[in-house]
């Protein structure tokens, strides 16, 4: 069974615990986030699928993560996210700040 369920650019990064609808009537499902987790990725939680024929247990279910990216960020925002772009990049290696000045 596959579901979809959507998360912000920080919860992807750091990784997190969400709750998105089951199959069943008023079923929800704890969904782990892993940290790094990219757009588009899918996540596999074990037990909450479809029941197995003649069976009590049940099949696993795949969600698919939509990192959802902020049209309008506030002031704080902002500068929040200038300092870890200032961060990130000064994490290059000498390699990579080579390459950066031939490019």
């Amino acid at each position: 069974l596959h579901a979809r369920a959507n998360v912000s650019i920080v919860q992807a990064t750091l990784g997190a615990e969400i709750e998105i609808d089951g199959i069943f009537e008023d079923e929800k499902v704890q969904v782990r986030i892993p940290e790094g987790c990219q757009n588009e990725q899918v996540v596999r939680v074990k037990g909450f699928g479809m029941p197995k024929f003649r069976s009590e247990s049940r099949g696993d279910m795949y969600v698919h993560v939509n990192v959802v990216v902020p049209k309008k960020v506030t002031k704080k925002q902002r500068e929040l996210l200038e300092k870890l772009a200032e961060a990130v990049a000064d994490e290059r290696t000498p390699l990579q700040k080579l390459r950066d000045a031939f490019n």
